[in-house]
C-alpha cells in the first residue's frame, strides 16, 4: 500500500487516543496501517537471487525456517 492509498483509505479512528489532525494522531494512524499489512513471502527464485546462486532443498528449508520466524516476530507487534 502506498501513501496515497493509505491516506484515502477508510480508517476507523475510534481507538486513536490523539487529537485528530495532530502529528501524534497521524503517527498512530500510520502505525495502525502498518499493522494491517499482510505478510508477503519470498519465492524460491527471489531467495536464489538474494543469495546470488542456486541453492539446494536443504538450504531452501533453512531459509523458510528463518522466514517463518520473521513472520512470527512481525505478527507479535
Amino acid at each position: 500500500m502506498n501513501f496515497n492509498e493509505w491516506w484515502n483509505a477508510d480508517y476507523d479512528d475510534t481507538d486513536n487516543p490523539f487529537e485528530k489532525g495532530s502529528v501524534a494522531y497521524c503517527a498512530y494512524a500510520g502505525w495502525w496501517a502498518r499493522q494491517q499489512q499482510e505478510w508477503v513471502s519470498l519465492t524460491d527464485q527471489e531467495i536464489c537471487e538474494a543469495v546470488g546462486s542456486p541453492i539446494d532443498e536443504v538450504y531452501l528449508s533453512d531459509f523458510r525456517a528463518i522466514e517463518a520466524k520473521l513472520k512470527e516476530k512481525n505478527s507479535e507487534r
